[in-house]
């Protein structure tokens, strides 16, 4: 079945290529910050649930790494801003996609 957003049937084999990145405060527990709804399957706070996702990916055989920064909440701080740029600077880099044929259509 394809997916509804990109039209293209879901890879799970595509998805195990994506390594995955999830940072969090280690003290992001406000559960009121997050909707009620989820809390049985995933946890009700943001470090529960970045937890509960990090194991959802390694049980599909996903590279995943959670990073947990001490002394933290819910807040975007110069240290996870250098982990993460630490993550994708430590991925292989990509190979150049083709170049989009020519069109043979006579311009105007």
């Amino acid at each position: 079945m394809p997916d509804y957003r990109s039209g293209e049937p879901f890879s799970l084999a595509g998805l195990r290529q994506v390594p995955f990145w999830i940072g969090v405060g280690a003290n992001d527990h406000e559960s009121q910050d997050v909707p009620r709804n989820w809390d049985q399957y995933i946890g009700d706070c943001r470090v529960d649930r970045a937890t509960a996702f990090v194991g959802a990916l390694q049980s599909l055989g996903v590279s995943v790494r959670l990073q947990q920064f001490a002394n933290t909440s819910h807040v975007e701080t110069d240290e996870m801003r250098a982990a993460a740029l630490e993550f994708l600077r430590s991925l292989p880099a990509a190979s150049p996609r083709p170049a989009a044929e020519p069109s043979l259509a006579p311009s105007a």
